[in-house]
């Protein structure tokens, strides 16, 4: 049994190495047909657009591709078996809804929102009574689409435990390394799942990877080149000591030596049982490279501290050349090399002693105490870019939002836990950006001011045209910005309210300018007054009625501008 749990820790290790990447190989579809309707019947749809307020009022499209629930409609089988897999698929839930996921073995994944059970959808339930709540409420607002993906290893054995190694809901890991024991070993009728109790739910873009527990990548003929380094020039350049060659049956540094720092290069043959394409990852307290054929496939001449990096690489099967270079520098010696594919889970391709569990890194970590907001100017990352002039502003009412100073522009808003500040003041506080923790929605970041006749900007010129005034704060602590345009001055203001973030605009002039709402790849007006923008609403007073317009390959959701106007962004 220790054992078992050893290699599954082994396993997850790896498993997460590719996590922290964001290296994939693509999911396979399960088609429709490959679902079994058990009881009453569900439905097929092209499109869904649920109306929130009113799940009467909701547009359900004719077509294939969604399944649909409505109350009561019995179990929907997928016909794939329970086994090592990782699953992803996209759901949504109507108001009052309660759908249970079942993995087999007696384990299901509450997917609701009754409060009935928990309360928090991505809650784990066990045949016994027991109730495992997630470590975060990750779940989205009633109509809106959310993304659940899990890695799952059921038992094998009544003597084994049921892994649940990671659960994922809508980019926030909610459950991880969940050992489930004392449940039956899982069986070829135990199949992947959903009941629909009661409420509306619809389900579509079903994926999934298998994993086998084959090895079909091995290497062999190994053959080892030692070079001796200067231990304190920073080029680490060779020393007149000649190089030592040895033949090794493992990938390992621990080869016979007494140098304080080197170079190693490995060479010889990597076979490969069937061909496919294959990701390698390089762990490592150095520097190094992985070549295969000639091609170096991941690897970095630049100083690393056990930050894995993933390359992939399609291969035939058969024999293959292989090189993979490592230099020691400052700190002790590490090294490895995993393996994995679409079909198999990564392994090793090193000896476990080359490689030593890493060092738990410490987090710095950001939460407003007492009554009043807590502001954090910092970068952030948006859009895959990084903006420098920025503040964060986290609330007690667990709302938050990320704000660009120079272009009034709303970069995040979330809610839960606030910011990760590690990046700003670990070691030398590189690269000095903020992460929001919670449950994310990203919005425009543009301009949202421009006169009428014109359309909404990327930026301005803020040291002779956008002018950002001041903020001031109120008596929550919370910020008031001020700017001065055109001959017109502009106040933004961002407030809690319950799980949403209420916007505050004013102008003193405004006859001649528009402001821009939100922006996104689809914005579809569920009814006057409430519109979804990608994955969240846009709630403004009925009697406005902004307009939708084309800008490029994304929609502009766009209204005239009063000297007062309110509208609420809702996730």
């Amino acid at each position: 049994m220790i054992k078992s749990i050893f290699a599954s820790i082994c396993i997850l290790f790896s498993v997460s190495v590719f996590a922290q990447e964001g290296s994939d190989f693509p999911m396979q579809k399960l088609p429709q047909e490959n679902w079994q309707i058990q009881g009453s019947k569900w439905e097929t749809a092209g499109n869904v657009v649920l109306n929130p307020l009113n799940t009467k009022k909701s547009v359900i499209t004719p077509g294939n591709g969604i399944l649909v629930a409505k109350a009561s409609s019995g179990v929907l089988s997928s016909g794939l078996a329970t086994q090592d897999i990782k699953l992803k698929f996209r759901f949504v839930l109507g108001a009052g809804a309660d759908t249970r996921f079942n993995l087999g073995n007696g384990i299901a994944v509450l997917l609701e929102n009754t409060g009935k059970t928990s309360g928090v959808t991505g809650s784990i339930s066990i045949d016994n009574g027991k109730i495992i709540t997630p470590l975060a409420d990750a779940g989205k607002s009633v109509g809106l689409w959310q993304t659940l993906e899990l890695v799952y290893s059921p038992a094998k054995t009544a003597s084994e435990s049921t892994v649940i190694e990671k659960l994922v809901l809508n980019g926030l890991t909610i459950h991880e390394n969940v050992f489930i024991s004392n449940q039956k070993a899982s069986s070829v009728n135990d199949k992947f799942t959903f009941d629909n109790q009661q409420g509306f739910f619809a389900v579509k873009d079903f994926e999934y990877l298998q994993f086998g527990n084959n090895k079909p990548v091995s290497l062999s003929e190994l053959s080892y080149t030692l070079q001796e380094t200067n231990g304190f020039d920073r080029s680490f350049e060779a020393k007149a000591t000649p190089p030592v060659s040895g033949k090794t049956p493992v990938l390992s540094y621990d080869v016979p030596n007494d140098y304080n720092r080197y170079i190693i290069n490995f060479k010889g043959k990597l076979k490969v049982d069937e061909a496919g394409k294959y990701a390698f990852t390089m762990d490592y307290q150095g520097a190094g490279y992985l070549k295969i054929d000639g091609k170096q496939v991941t690897g970095s001449k630049e100083w690393t501290y056990r930050e894995p990096m993933t390359g992939m690489i399609d291969l035939t099967a058969g024999e293959h050349d292989f090189e993979y270079q490592y230099q020691t520098i400052f700190w002790r010696p590490a090294m490895g090399l995993f393996v994995s594919s679409g079909k198999i889970r990564p392994y090793a391709l090193h000896v476990s002693s080359s490689l030593p569990l890493p060092e738990m890194k410490g987090g710095v970590f950001a939460e407003p105490s007492g009554d009043k907001a807590q502001l954090i100017r910092s970068f952030v990352f948006f859009k895959d870019k990084k903006r420098t002039k920025v503040i964060s502003v986290g609330t007690p009412q667990q709302v938050h939002y990320t704000f660009d100073l120079d272009n009034a522009a709303l970069l995040y808003a979330w809610r839960g836990e606030f910011a990760n500040v590690t990046d700003m003041w670990l070691d030398r506080g590189e690269p000095q950006v903020i992460k929001p923790i919670g449950l994310k929605t990203e919005l425009s970041g543009r301009v949202p001011f421009y006169a009428n006749g014109g359309s909404p900007l990327d930026s301005v010129d803020v040291y002779r045209e956008f002018i950002n005034t001041s903020y001031s704060l109120n008596d929550q602590g919370l910020p008031k910005f001020n700017y001065k345009w055109k001959n017109s001055t502009f106040s933004l203001e961002y407030t809690p309210s319950g799980s949403d973030l209420n916007v505050s605009v004013n102008a003193s002039d405004y006859n001649g300018f528009s402001i821009l709402l939100d922006q996104g790849q689809e914005i579809v007006k569920i009814e006057n007054g409430l519109y979804q923008v990608d994955d969240h609403y846009i709630k403004t007073d009925p009697k406005l009625k902004p307009e939708i317009i084309s800008a490029g390959k994304s929609k502009q959701l766009v209204t005239g501008l009063n000297k007062q106007l309110n509208y609420s962004i809702i996730w």
